[in-house]
């Protein structure tokens, strides 16, 4: 299996705990960990509004406005601590990291603009050889300048 292209067919996918997955093409075997970037204000906005919303015998409309959907600073924030978080318990090898974006702050970065601005994150110490973020419709890879045997 080549690790700097596609998976080829067929693979398996194992469950795991450390990393959360384990990719498996013949001999060859791989994890991947997987995190959430988020903003904790914006988690418990959403958590306290889903509670709201049960306690409602109405659906409560809510409004977003374009400067909570289009926040490339905030994005690039909160994808650089999603890594750091887990750069620093990793403890297995060899693994790749999937980071997937829960917030509204992205709606508007596509393509090359998200790929620019997730380029600034600072990979250097970063023990995973592969990090790739992840939104619907969009999978980027940012690769590690560490060196893995």
């Amino acid at each position: 299996m080549e690790r700097s292209g596609a998976i080829s067919f067929p693979f398996e996918v194992f469950e795991g705990e450390r990393p959360d997955f384990f990719i498996r093409h013949g001999k060859e075997q791989f994890g991947i960990e997987v995190t959430e970037a988020a903003d904790p204000d914006e988690q418990a906005k959403w958590t306290k509004e889903a509670k709201d919303d049960r306690a409602s015998a109405e659906p409560v409309p809510r409004l977003v406005g374009e400067e909570a959907c289009h926040n490339p600073e905030k994005v690039r924030d909160i994808v650089g601590k999603a890594v750091s978080r887990k750069a620093g318990r990793a403890n297995y090898t060899p693994c790749d990291l999937l980071v997937y974006l829960n917030t509204h702050a992205d709606w508007f970065l596509e393509g090359e603009e998200l790929f620019d601005l997730l380029s600034e994150i600072e990979l250097e110490t970063c023990p995973f050889p592969r990090v790739y973020v992840y939104k619907p419709d969009t999978l980027l890879e940012l690769v590690s300048e560490t060196i893995h045997a």
